[in-house]
């Protein structure tokens, strides 16, 4: 288990509901040790999830976008 924090700075369960819970209905951004989740607009009607995966300090991140209607895989892809 892993700690979870949101926007907020307040400790999140580390579950997949929780998570879901705040990027929809709460701060919009779900970050832990290595990675990060968060909602982009892109415009009026497009929106964004992005999710970024640290290895370490110094190396890039690996960025991956997906479309609001794959909430869900971006979830698993963060807490993977």
């Amino acid at each position: 288990m892993s700690d979870t924090i949101n926007g907020n700075g307040l400790n999140l369960d580390f579950s997949a509901r929780a998570i879901l819970d705040d990027l929809n209905s709460g701060s919009g951004r779900v970050m832990m040790e290595g990675a990060s989740i968060y909602m982009e607009k892109s415009g009026i009607t497009e929106q964004w999830v992005i999710v970024e995966h640290y290895s370490d300090a110094e190396s890039r991140p690996v960025v991956k976008k997906f479309k609001v209607d794959d909430i869900k895989e971006a979830v698993c892809f963060f807490m993977a």
